[in-house]
């Protein structure tokens, strides 16, 4: 009896892990409306900064701009926006994180981009807002978008006009993924911002954090969802690999109070990389938290980094 009772407890722990394994971290699209996607994300309504994130985002979301689109290599039809910006001396293209969107993510930079006078492009990742899709892949699958916007971009302006990569959280290992692929730009470097160097790592660190599991047998699950449904590997496409190879300037950022990307996950991708590189620890920032703990010290180190990595440096 007892051994049927430890076997039924067994298949249970193992059911309640595959559940959580596919609703609770690795998939779902994030399709909310203009007027709620601000303020009613969980994580959002928690934030330090909210009050001033929120107006910022609006107005941002309401200002003038081109949409673009373009086929991803699997057939998904993605978004992005993209804002003019007078005598332009470059473009950024700003990606977002796991269930967020740009507007939001990067309402802090935003008008400091404006002011530097670079185009920006605010490109909403597979399976979030106006991109289809039903699966978040951890920018496993997402940094092959990523490059099709880098070629997008660099039909518009040409191969030699430059461009920057700035990312936050899974946005940020998204850049750090796509910097070894062959690319049709002239990328000058990459602002990595609270990325996780490989999602087995972040993905192990939800599960235990938010849900309170073991790591195993859950992480077994994902990695087979994430093959199933996403087409991509867990262990095999990962930012530590991409920087390894990488010769791309890269500018890494990360708080030292990160409770959705551990501090150490960043460091861990740093020393992966092969190029120059940079990287800025905040004091008591948390997640993707630098840019409103320290406003005039994230201006300083990002302009210093464009200037450096600019083609006429």
């Amino acid at each position: 009896m007892m051994l049927y009772f430890l076997g039924g407890i067994l298949l249970l722990y193992i059911l309640v892990s595959a559940v959580f394994a596919y609703f609770g971290i690795c998939f779902g699209s994030i399709r909310t409306s203009d007027t709620s996607y601000f303020s009613e994300n969980g994580a959002s309504a928690r934030h330090p900064f909210r009050d001033r994130i929120e107006p910022e985002a609006r107005a941002i979301y309401k200002m003038p701009h081109e949409d673009r689109y373009l086929t991803s290599y699997d057939g998904l039809k993605l978004h992005a926006a993209f804002y003019r910006a007078e005598n332009a001396k470059g473009l950024v293209i700003c990606v977002h994180g796991f269930h967020s969107r740009a507007e939001k993510d990067f309402s802090s930079l935003f008008s400091f981009y404006r002011q530097q006078h670079f185009h920006i492009l605010l490109v909403d990742q597979r399976a979030h807002m106006e991109s289809e899709g039903k699966y978040a892949c951890y920018g496993a699958a997402e940094r092959y978008d990523l490059r099709d916007w880098i070629a997008d971009m660099a039909a518009v302006f040409g191969a030699d006009f430059p461009i920057w990569l700035h990312g936050e959280s899974m946005g940020a290992a998204t850049c750090m993924m796509v910097s070894d692929l062959p690319m049709h730009g002239n990328v000058r470097g990459i602002i990595d911002d609270s990325g996780f160097d490989t999602p087995e790592h972040e993905m192990k660190y939800i599960y235990t954090t938010n849900f309170h599991f073991p790591a195993y047998p859950g992480i077994w699950f994902i990695a087979l969802f994430f093959r199933l449904f996403g087409h991509a590997s867990i262990y095999r496409t990962t930012a530590i690999r991409s920087l390894r190879r990488t010769t791309i300037p890269c500018l890494f950022i990360h708080g030292t109070e990160d409770d959705v990307v551990p501090l150490q996950y960043g460091l861990n991708a740093y020393h992966a990389c092969a190029s120059e590189k940079e990287l800025w620890v905040v004091e008591d920032a948390g997640h993707c938290a630098a840019y409103w703990a320290d406003e005039d010290g994230y201006q300083k180190r990002l302009s210093a980094f464009l200037e450096r990595t600019a083609p006429n440096a």
